[in-house]
Order: structure tokens, then sequence, then C-alpha cells
């Protein structure tokens, strides 16, 4: 038996026992020939055994393998796809890097709406592409056509756009306001139109200026009424549930990572937290427009790649700019 437990001073299932030396060289000096007449000190030795199971015990917890915390763990979110979950400020922050390298699973934790202008640009999108994005989306989508009606909503009636939270976006519209004047003799939104163009180009490759370069021009009479209600916006424009609930999407994908690639399907799916979420897009059932062209994207070339929303948009300007 002293052998036995002197040999467990020199190696140990979790690979050897440090300082306990000294215990099992105790234990093994003492005899146990005959135990009715051994002299043995029981208490000591129990203490002994005590001491040998605790250091087991505590070198097992040391080896024990711990998970390497991921950027979801840090920000301190355990269902990030769950529609209930609130995140802030702070767990935007830890998502940031990732979302601006990759379109991943931590993207969808970023709540667009309340990243500074600073974090917004980490994504991948200047104040001026944005701006040119939010326009012309709330432009065509608002008024089925475009002619330029969304200037006046931004610049307001005396022109100075005093009341438009959006800086970069009164700058933009004044700029385009002055170079249509100059041109069409007031506003026609054909140059808000180019400059989507050009950044679609530059994001894609696909040239929709040229594709478009024939559309009639139209002259603004006014402010647009921007509304959400799907109906009512279908009465006014014809565009229909899936092609407006397209266009939005369209519009919101590169402002996560900067790239038109189909990942706000992804982002934006079973996700209240997505810019067409439910709360943000009251009474648009956005889920059922993303869930049609997930599967048209993977029916188009296998791939989940956007194709599927890229030619949708295509096709609704196809109609919208050729009989307007």
């Amino acid at each position: 038996m002293s052998q036995i437990i002197s040999g467990l001073g020199g190696q140990s299932l979790y690979g050897g026992l440090n300082g306990i030396n000294s215990s099992s060289a105790i234990i093994s000096n003492t005899q146990f020939n005959n135990p009715l007449e051994s002299t043995v000190d029981y208490s000591a030795l129990i203490r002994v055994l005590v001491t040998i199971l605790q250091q087991l015990l505590s070198q097992s917890s040391d080896n024990t393998t711990r998970p390497t915390p991921t950027v979801a763990d840090t920000s301190n979110n355990s269902q990030p796809f769950n529609r209930s979950n609130n995140f802030n400020t702070a767990s935007n922050n830890n998502l940031l890097s990732a979302a601006s390298n990759q379109n991943s699973e931590d993207d969808r934790n970023i709540d667009f709406n309340i990243l500074s202008a600073t974090q917004r640009d980490q994504l991948g999108m200047t104040p001026r592409e944005r701006a040119i994005l939010h326009l012309w989306g709330r432009q065509v989508i608002s008024a089925g056509k475009q002619d330029g009606g969304i200037y006046t909503n931004v610049l307001g009636a005396d022109g100075t756009g005093t009341n438009w939270a959006n800086k970069a976006e009164v700058e933009l519209v004044k700029e385009l306001r002055a170079a249509e004047k100059q041109q069409f003799g007031g506003d026609t939104g054909i140059f808000l139109d180019q400059l989507y163009f050009n950044l679609v180009k530059e994001k894609t490759g696909v040239d929709m200026s040229t594709r478009y370069a024939n559309r009639p021009v139209h002259f603004s009479s006014g402010a647009v009424s921007i509304i959400t209600d799907i109906n009512l916006l279908h009465q006014r424009t014809g565009l229909t549930e899936f092609e407006q609930g397209a266009l939005r999407l369209f519009g919101h994908d590169p402002l996560i990572n900067g790239k038109f690639d189909g990942s706000v399907l992804d982002y934006t799916i079973s996700n209240n937290n997505a810019l067409d979420g439910s709360r943000n897009s009251s009474g648009n059932p956005i889920d059922k427009v993303v869930r049609q062209l997930l599967n048209e994207d993977i029916q188009d070339d296998g791939q989940r790649n956007g194709s599927s929303l890229m030619k949708s948009v295509i096709t609704i300007l196809d109609r919208l700019y050729s009989s307007n």
C-alpha cells in the first residue's frame, strides 16, 4: 500500500502533481506489516489523503480547456438572433470591425439606428454615399418615379434645410438643386439618379447610367409624401409589396459592410434589429420578401451572393424608367 500511495506523488492522470512529494514520503515511511499491530496515525494519514485529493482536483480544474471568447461573447448578448434583444452602443462597438471586414453572423447584432456618424463611416460608406442612397430610395419608393421632390423635403420651403437633421443630405441637395436649376431650370432628380447610378457601378460594375440614359425628365411639383404603408404606396406608385421591399433592401445592402452583395438578406430576416425590421418598417412583412429573394438566389446560380436582389431591382427600374 505504501508503494501505491507513494507512486501518486510522482505522477497523476492530469500530467503530474507538484508540491506533494513530502506527503507521499510520510506515507511511504509508515509500515503496514500487520494491521492489528500497527501504530499508524490514521488521522495524519487521512489528512495527507485529503491533501492529495485536493491537489488532484485543483490540477483537474486548471487543465480544463476553456473556449476562446468570440466577438459575440464580448457583446454580452447571449441570444444575438432573438428579436426581443435590445442592443446598445457598447455592443455595437465590439462588432464594428467584424462587420466592416466580412459578412458574419455578428453583423446581425448591429443596430444601425443608434450608431454615431463615425461608427457608420467605419462600416464602409461615407456620409455622402449614405445620403445618395437614402434620398434616392425615399424619392423613388414614395413617388414611384424620379422628379426631385425629395429636395423640398430636405431643404424646406425656405430652401435652407435648417430643420433637416442630416447635414450631409442638406449639403448634397443644395448642390443638386443648383446644378439642376442651371441645367434644366428646376428640380428634376436627374443628377441624383446619376450619383446613384455611379455609386452602384463603382461598387458592383453594373452600369445603370447607360441602361437608363434615355429616361424621361420630370419636374417636381413639391415635397414627396413619405409613408411606409404598403397598400397606400401601392395605390400611389404601382409598386407591389415585393418591389417596395426589394428597393429598400437594395438601398440598405451596403450600409453594413460597404458592398452590394446581398448580405442585407441574412442581416434582415427574423431580425428586428435590422434597418428593415418590423419596428423600423411599420406594417411591412419584410421577412416574406427576404425569403423570396433568398430562394431566388439559390435557384439563380446556387449561391447566396445577392444576384436575385440585383436582378429584381433592375427589373423594377426597367419598368419605372420606361413607363414614366
